[in-house]
């Protein structure tokens, strides 16, 4: 039986939680409409489809911007936990953006962390980008990888680096074969790895 092994990351109100029940195919985790991360532990979900076993953990979205905290000390802390979780490992790191969205500092930060805790090479080998707020796409006139790679600046950089392992997901489609096309689009994306 095939394993599919994803680690969600991302900064607050991305959709990070959506997006970890629409892999899974049904709720288990815990979702909000605050800017701020409910939980502060890693939560697993796990879910069979098909001939698939498909576990994603869930962080808490990165807060880099509270001078309070040590956020590499909190962020390494999160991923341990995320590796106990999953004693396999990650077969990819997800980076959960919000389409219609700023590229935010923030986010430009917990790249930064990522690469800090995991390696400088995650990046290119073991992350894909997922932009969440898929219904919102209104560029029926260009492809979505098209729009991707029409970016500039750090963003194009990030997208560069991830070698255009990007998605967009619509975490609202109640549409059963849409739901199905996402998750074998990150499973195709997961496998150019």
């Amino acid at each position: 039986m095939n394993q599919l092994n994803f680690l969600l990351i991302g900064t607050s109100g991305n959709g990070i939680s959506s997006l970890g029940n629409t892999l899974l195919g049904q709720k288990y985790f815990k979702t909000s409409n605050n800017l701020l991360s409910t939980d502060c532990i890693a939560v697993k979900g796990v879910s069979h489809l098909e001939d698939c076993i498909i576990t994603v953990v869930d962080i808490p979205g990165t807060n880099t911007d509270n001078k309070n905290i040590d956020a590499l000390k909190s962020f390494k802390a999160l991923i341990q936990e995320a590796l106990r979780l999953c004693e396999d490992g990650f077969k990819a790191i997800v980076l959960v953006l919000q389409f219609c969205g700023r590229y935010t500092k923030q986010e430009q930060e917990t790249l930064k962390l990522i690469k800090a805790t995991l390696g400088e090479g995650v990046i290119t080998k073991s992350t894909i980008c997922v932009f969440t707020h898929g219904d919102l796409y209104t560029h029926e006139s260009e492809s979505f990888e098209t729009w991707c790679r029409s970016q500039k600046g750090n963003i194009q950089n990030f997208l560069t680096e991830c070698n255009h392992r990007c998605l967009l997901f619509d975490n609202k489609t109640k549409d059963e074969i849409d739901k199905l096309k996402q998750l074998n689009k990150t499973s195709r994306s997961h496998r150019s790895n």
